[in-house]
């Protein structure tokens, strides 16, 4: 039979082996939780490109239909140029509908 100095050197070992598997165990949660926090965050980002893709080609289709009623019909394209002229602010998207530039105001 083991003396009580040597049940408690045992004890103290196996007190820790199970401190270290603990640790281990803490680093590989760690780790899954960091590999889910990255899939995550990669599913997010292409979720986001595809709806940003799937906005684009809404935008160039209905675009493209509504050219191509402009061209067609010329009073709708003078309501839509009427309505372009109002909306777009910028010297270089107007220009893309031969817009005039807007006056910019003149300081004394």
């Amino acid at each position: 039979m083991a003396t009580l100095e040597e049940q408690i050197a045992l004890a103290k070992k196996k007190q820790e082996a199970i401190r270290e598997k603990q640790e281990k165990e803490a680093r590989r949660i760690k780790q899954l939780e960091a590999r889910l926090t990255d899939r995550k965050t990669k599913e997010l980002r292409e979720y986001i490109k595809a709806s940003r893709t799937e906005d684009t080609r809404r935008k160039i289709l209905i675009g493209a239909m509504v050219l191509g009623q402009m061209q067609a019909n010329e009073e709708l394209n003078q309501r839509i140029r009427q309505q372009l002229d109002s909306y777009l602010q910028r010297d270089d998207e107007r220009s893309l509908f031969q817009l005039p530039p807007i006056a910019k105001p003149t300081t004394t």
